[in-house]
């Protein structure tokens, strides 16, 4: 069953955020009409995951202790099919919401849809393509996460083996890992797994085993729910593992190097108050990467060794000053490839 809950509005913080009380509409037909802003999130999986989904719940948490935010979500536990989207969306409409976000790709062609017949909701839709005068798409750049995560493998692998388990074979970040790997080492051989859910643990558990099995001396999970389990079996092996999207040395401290980190809570804080002021089209096709401050690295492991720190810190601060891009860095491997 579907899980929804709604965090208390603080009065006081909508008396200091006055701007954050009303939104405009997106109706062009007539008189612009105002409505106070009630914010929901839809969570692909659960807010639990330790990763993606539950830094969504620590944003919207956030919120309402900064804010006062009239903030609620809806996980659908890796089961949102287009008509449990549709359901609840229109639900959540039903009660008066009137920013939805969608938090994952999987969400963007309903959003889309209902877009067109809620003009006066606005919609955002995060990692998936949508269009419409209310409808916001905004992206996570998963190459770059994978190319950090990937570079930062090759380093600590000590034989030039290393793996990545990721939901889905063609995720972006499989091949940011291995253009990663491969440009810090151009004799890296980097072993790939994809369990074909976001949220599967045994099969990321199971994934994880058969990386170990082939030699992978550094594992990548590139997933939500199944993430612990992949850094648990590098724990239980003797190897070591990078973090995604949240620090995730806590699940192993003396496993994970470093965690290649992206802003989910900047980033609902940006769209909160954007969605105050208007100005939230003004986000419509971001790509959040290194350079434009979406993602960043976690504090380095103590097993992590001066040279390896060093080198990451200037592959990161290449990235972030743009000396070195994401096109430059694709069109090399196509080149290469």
């Amino acid at each position: 069953m579907m899980r929804k809950r709604a965090f208390v509005i603080a009065v006081v913080g909508m008396l200091l955020l006055g701007g954050c009380i009303k939104t405009p509409s997106y109706d062009n037909s007539g008189p612009a009409e105002r409505a106070p802003l009630s914010m929901a999130v839809l969570i692909e999986g659960s807010v639990y995951d330790q990763g993606w989904d539950s830094e969504a719940y620590a944003a919207l948490a956030a919120l309402d202790r900064t804010y006062g935010a009239d903030v609620t979500y809806v996980e659908f536990h890796n089961r949102a099919t287009p008509v449990r989207v549709r359901e609840a969306v229109e639900r959540l409409i039903a009660e008066g919401r009137t920013l939805i976000v969608g938090h994952g790709a999987v969400f963007a062609p309903v959003l889309e849809a209902l877009g067109r017949r809620y003009p006066q909701t606005m919609f955002v839709s995060i990692n998936g393509e949508a269009d419409g005068e209310n409808v916001v798409p905004l992206f996570y750049s998963g190459y770059s996460t994978g190319f950090l995560a990937g570079a930062m493998a090759a380093l600590m692998s000590r034989h030039g083996i290393v793996g990545i388990v990721s939901a889905y074979p063609e995720q972006a970040e499989n091949d940011g890992f291995r253009d990663g790997a491969h440009y810090v080492n151009p004799d890296t051989r980097v072993l790939t797994a994809a369990v074909g859910s976001w949220g599967d643990r045994a099969g990321g558990r199971a994934a994880a085993k058969q990386l170990v099995d082939q030699g992978a001396e550094v594992l990548f999970p590139a997933g939500d729910a199944f993430a612990i389990e992949v850094i648990d079996v590098a724990r239980l092996s003797g190897r070591y593992a990078v973090g995604f999207i949240i620090d995730q040395s806590f699940i192993a401290r003396n496993t994970v190097v470093t965690s290649v980190m992206q802003n989910v809570r900047e980033l609902y804080d940006d769209i909160y108050r954007r969605a105050c002021d208007g100005t939230l089209g003004e986000l419509r096709g971001k790509v959040l990467d290194v350079q434009s401050g979406g993602e960043r690295l976690s504090p380095f492991g103590p097993m992590v060794p001066k040279d390896v720190e060093q080198k990451m810190r200037a592959l990161y601060e290449a990235l972030q000053s743009g000396r070195i891009t994401e096109a430059e860095l694709v069109s090399g491997s196509q080149k290469s490839s």
